[in-house]
């Protein structure tokens, strides 16, 4: 697969500033149902999250799926949002065995962080990638998976 770069690049340089890229994100939504997440740890994926499910009325409390490996989310308006972690596997068997491409399927909205094992499942989707900068700014990027 390859990349498209679809929208400018978001520097942000405190935590108030993600509001800027949750409105690109939702921009995105309309057409969009899976994300894939690409940063490095502690660079801001969960809190990216926290702020989306606010903006969308998330209902629930917002966690890290990294031991739960999928967290499911409620918003206000009845909207499912997956929120996904497969850092914590190994073979790209158990991606079967936890039912992703069901999950891939179902029409609701997906974000996937780790998702290099899962890649053979994932055919169209916007990578948002996070790359932390000197004094803990963060520059999102987004493009768009074109497959070849």
């Amino acid at each position: 697969m390859s990349l498209e770069k679809i929208s400018p690049s978001i520097q942000i340089s405190d935590e108030a500033s993600l509001s800027k890229v949750v409105e690109v994100v939702c921009n995105l939504m309309q057409k969009n149902k899976l994300f894939v997440l690409d940063a490095e740890m502690g660079s801001g994926k969960t809190t990216f999250m926290k702020h989306l499910g606010a903006y969308l009325g998330v209902t629930n409390e917002i966690t890290s799926p990294t031991f739960s490996l999928i967290n499911e989310y409620i918003t206000h308006s009845g909207q499912v949002l997956y929120h996904m972690d497969l850092y914590r596997i190994d073979d790209p068997e158990e991606l079967q065995e936890i039912g992703l491409q069901e999950y891939l399927n179902s029409d609701k909205i997906c974000f996937i962080e780790w998702a290099n094992l899962a890649m053979s499942f994932i055919r169209h989707a916007i990578l948002i990638k996070i790359e932390l900068g000197p004094n803990e700014d963060r520059t999102f990027s987004f493009f768009r998976y074109i497959p070849e």
